[in-house]
């Protein structure tokens, strides 16, 4: 059972962790490759586990950075003995099963349908080892957009036993990720059906394994929602967030207590019913407040209802005034107001911010790119009484400011304020903040980060509202 639950664990975390991960060639030790495949594979299978044992024998803090890093080194070890392996002559079905597990971890999907494709022609496969073939055969085609070779191995997989939920659950999210992609009416519905089924099995996975109840349930109840919002019934996921978030709170997991109900506070706004969401939102402050059994919950959460509440209450409404701007860099002195009939990007930062130095390139982009179809972007900092070499008087911080555009290229105009006001009113205190503003003057998103997939989030909003 151990065993099982160990090549469970590498195969599903690299099926929706791994793909599409990029990253600099990492310097891996060299290993004896003449090793038969399965220890091959055994020792990717290791690779994480032991290099974070080493990093926490060493002292070393593991960072997102670090995290993806070392995970892409497992990759490209990954690749480096699928390569090799793959020369061998006289392979036999265990060879090629591992050899499959190889190609998948290195994200090279071509080979590892082919490869788990040639090992299920061998003749007499019976137990977990060809299941777990048919089952990686149709998420690699579902991936891909062989929908029609996807659906014949996972019939396969239906027909034969074991079953196990992880891949029914992957096989099923996949499914219904491809009929997405495809776009249309009827595929749109066939995905929602998927979605349905895969939130259906998380949450049979999640009743047994309390540790990852949370995690499992708000995967697939974000990946419901985004296909319901696509089939203009984004309200039906309400109860599927309610339902993450119950998980959360019953393992004190405040980032996905937060998220689920975050998103369902701004599919309520986004409906209509402002009232409401601010209603629960309430609700669940006070009890919050009250419950001795949240205290843990309420301590990790700190004050991030409180401060998300005044974005909520800004969501589709005017935006209001920048206030208290004392200095513009690279523009005469703007009004908000004076902006309608444009899309206004907002972008909340600080020198000091070291992610909002990721979204730099990317507003510098779309600053260029949009300018004609009106997009405006607007950076808002204010002083903080220092610079890159210490404290400092008002008029040496401007002029540092003044360099700091210049040293990042920023093709846009600068905001400064002395004050924190136009952070307040925007509910922007963490950084970085953007804020979306419609044409009509409308705000119509407000979000803090930038991740990869924050960034995403707000390049989609920005052709959505150019395109109003």
């Amino acid at each position: 059972m151990k065993k099982a639950f160990s090549l469970i664990l590498v195969i599903w975390f690299y099926a929706f962790t791994l793909h599409g991960q990029s990253g600099r060639k990492a310097d891996l030790p060299q290993q004896d490759i003449n090793k038969p495949v399965k220890e091959l594979f055994q020792e990717v299978n290791l690779y994480l586990r032991d290099k974070f044992s080493d990093f926490d024998a060493k002292g070393i803090s593991v960072n997102e950075k670090l995290r993806d890093q070392t995970k892409r080194e497992q990759q490209l070890l990954a690749a480096r003995f699928a390569a090799e392996a793959s020369q061998r002559k006289n392979l036999s079905p265990e060879d090629l099963y591992y050899l499959g597990l190889l190609f998948w971890i290195s994200d090279n999907l071509d080979a590892t349908r082919e490869t788990f494709e040639r090992y299920l022609e061998a003749e007499g496969l019976t137990g977990e080892q060809p299941q777990m073939a048919r089952a990686l055969v149709a998420v690699t085609s579902f991936n891909q957009g062989r929908i029609e070779e996807g659906v014949k191995y996972l019939k396969d997989y239906n027909s034969n036993q074991p079953q196990r939920d992880q891949d029914r659950l992957a096989m099923s999210a996949s499914l219904a990720n491809a009929y997405l992609k495809l776009g249309g009416r009827d595929n749109k519905q066939l995905a929602e059906q998927y979605a349905r089924e895969a939130f259906t099995i998380a949450k049979k996975i999640a009743s047994e394994r309390k540790l990852v109840a949370a995690d499992i349930l708000f995967e697939k109840a974000m990946f419901l929602a985004d296909i319901l919002r696509e089939n203009g019934r984004p309200e039906e996921a309400l109860p599927f967030l309610d339902e993450a978030a119950k998980a959360a709170e019953s393992s004190s997991n405040a980032t996905i207590y937060y998220y689920a109900l975050d998103r369902k506070f701004l599919l309520m706004i986004n409906a209509g019913k402002k009232k409401q969401a601010l209603d629960e939102l309430q609700q669940v402050k006070n009890r919050l407040d009250r419950e001795p059994a949240l205290a843990v919950l309420k301590q990790k959460l700190g004050d991030r209802f409180y401060r998300r509440e005044i974005q909520y209450k800004l969501l589709n409404e005017k935006a209001p005034p920048l206030e208290d701007i004392q200095k513009w860099l690279g523009a005469e002195p703007l009004q908000l107001s004076d902006l309608e009939g444009k899309v206004v990007l907002l972008d909340f930062w600080a020198t000091w911010c070291g992610p909002c130095f990721e979204a730099f390139p990317l507003l510098t982009e779309w600053s260029e790119k949009f300018k004609e179809n009106g997009l405006v972007v607007i950076g808002v900092t204010r002083l903080y009484g220092e610079t890159d070499t210490g404290p400092a008087q008002e008029a040496e911080e401007f002029d540092y400011l003044s360099r700091f555009k210049r040293s990042q290229r920023l093709n846009y105009p600068i905001a400064i304020s002395r004050t924190t006001s136009a952070q307040l009113t925007f509910g922007a205190t963490a950084l970085p903040t953007a804020v979306i503003i419609d044409r009509r003057g409308i705000i119509r998103y407000i979000e803090t980060g930038s991740s990869k997939s924050r960034l995403e989030e707000i390049r989609k909003v920005l052709e959505n509202l150019l395109a109003e």
